[in-house]
């Protein structure tokens, strides 16, 4: 016959979700470059095959739409870059 005694511990606290990791900054900007790099490797080919074969020009509302998209995306990077 053993005994065995119970050792009873306090439950401890569990430690508060960091806002901030060192790490966050390069994965953020590391992000924003794929995003570049997705959207320049998926349509510069385009416009230029476009020029190359004097297609007609795209509509305004794509026009449009590629500025506020950059715009977006430039508000981004300086946002994650400085």
């Amino acid at each position: 016959m053993t005994i065995e005694a119970v050792v009873e511990t306090a439950p401890q606290k569990p430690t508060p979700f960091a806002p901030y990791h060192r790490w966050d900054r390069n994965f953020f900007l590391g992000y924003v470059v794929l995003i570049w790099l997705g959207i320049l490797g998926g349509f510069v080919p385009e416009i230029a095959a476009g020029i190359a074969q004097h297609k007609p020009p795209f509509p305004l509302i794509v026009h449009v739409h590629a500025v506020v998209f950059a715009g977006w995306l430039a508000v981004l990077t300086a946002r994650r870059c400085c």
